[in-house]
């Protein structure tokens, strides 16, 4: 018999098998019923790849390719994983391995906090019980001079060796104070840019320190200032 073989001609297209139905076709290297093979029976399950209806029963999913989660987020049920949170945990990481120990979870637990930089309070008081031990910035003048910018909280000591003036000029913060301390071994004249006010007595004009004398200034704004301490006329 001559070996025919089939064409799509005339052949109507199935386009959906259902579980049951079978496909029947022509195993032409079978010659066991006929010389142009043995008509075989396949099953859809059999002729189809396993597949799944629904991306939860795939209990061992695993991905071919990169996920795009295309702007969208993961919701983890509770918690979502978003782009923000992984380029924070990204940023974490480089911080060193967090497997170890040594992470604080509050800041009492830090017993020698130590700052990086200067404390902004940001309007707010620091409230609390116990003592505050700082040891306050300081400055020597042997010449006379005046305060900078940076003199706030600051002592001042006098360090030359003849009478000079310092003034109290308008450039500390208001409300920044200074200590004036003369070691000098002479008196110092106290002036201020724009008026100097005694505590003592309320009257205005140059005040003089004398030696191993110490006041305390407060700068009231626009280069007026309020003093007052041992050694001061």
């Amino acid at each position: 018999m001559t070996d025919k073989r089939l064409t799509d001609a005339g052949i109507p297209v199935v386009t959906s098998l259902a579980d049951g139905d079978l496909i029947y076709a022509v195993d032409i290297s079978d010659t066991t019923d006929h010389s142009t093979g043995t008509s075989v029976k396949i099953a859809r399950s059999n002729l189809l790849p396993t597949s799944i209806a629904n991306v939860v029963e795939d209990t061992t999913p695993q991905l071919g390719g990169t996920l795009d989660a295309n702007g969208n987020t993961i919701d983890m049920g509770v918690n979502l994983v978003t782009d923000t949170k992984v380029g924070q945990w990204d940023t974490a990481f480089g911080w060193g391995d967090h497997a170890s120990g040594g992470y604080l979870t509050d800041v009492v637990s830090d017993t020698t906090p130590q700052l990086g930089g200067d404390l902004d309070p940001n309007g707010n008081d620091i409230d609390g019980t116990g003592s505050l031990n700082i040891a306050a910035k300081a400055r020597s003048v042997s010449a006379s001079g005046n305060t900078a910018t940076t003199d706030y909280g600051i002592v001042i000591r006098m360090t030359g060796g003849s009478a000079q003036t310092f003034t109290l000029d308008a450039d500390p913060p208001t409300n920044g104070w200074v200590l004036l301390d003369n070691s000098s071994g002479n008196t110092w004249t106290i002036a201020a840019s724009s008026s100097l006010i005694w505590a003592e007595d309320s009257t205005t004009g140059n005040r003089t320190l004398a030696d191993d004398g110490m006041a305390v200034a407060l700068h009231r704004g626009a280069g007026v200032w309020i003093i007052n301490g041992g050694g001061l006329t």
